[in-house]
């Protein structure tokens, strides 16, 4: 099984909806968000490539993308065993988000961030020695492939896109990763 992140644009009509639903596993976000993106094996690498050589601010920033701080769901975090935390995060009812405000955050670092400036991070001996999932990263750039230079440069490209017409429309993000 591999793992993966979706990220979700949503408006703030629907993310009101989900807030409000105590219920949200019933909801079907593919039916109802304005677009969506599925990292399939790369978003760790995409925020290793993307957080190299920055500063602290930055990183501090960029580490939202796939590990949000908000979250809906009532669910008290510091004072919950380890089996009630996973118990929580695996009822369906738990919803990382981004608010507006990030994504504009996000975006604005993200516009600066170039295609060749992900080409020229790229290193796949040091993606595979810090243990970026899947551990599988090459430098053999085979078309259609995964784990390689052209896997992380397409879903680089597509995390700018679903971030930037978030903030275009003024949109949350949910980050769901499993």
């Amino acid at each position: 099984m591999s793992q993966f992140t979706t990220i979700f644009n949503i408006s703030k009509e629907f993310f009101e909806e989900l807030k409000k639903n105590e219920n949200r596993k019933e909801i079907k976000l593919y039916n109802r968000a304005k677009s969506s993106y599925t990292f399939q094996n790369s978003f760790m690498a995409i925020e290793y490539v993307l957080k190299k050589n920055k500063s602290d601010e930055t990183k501090e920033v960029l580490n939202k993308i796939f590990n949000p701080k908000e979250f809906l769901g009532d669910f008290d975090f510091e004072n919950a065993d380890f089996e009630e935390m996973m118990d929580f995060m695996e009822s369906g009812n738990y919803f990382p988000y981004l608010n507006i405000e990030e994504v504009s955050e996000i975006n604005k670092i993200l516009s600066k961030i170039s295609e060749l400036e992900i080409k020229e991070k790229y290193n796949a001996t040091e993606l595979n020695e810090n243990d970026i999932y899947p551990n599988e990263w090459t430098n053999v750039n085979n078309e259609g492939e995964s784990n390689n230079l052209n896997h992380l440069i397409g879903d680089f490209l597509e995390l700018k896109k679903i971030i930037m017409q978030s903030n275009k429309e003024k949109n949350y993000l949910l980050i769901c990763s499993g």
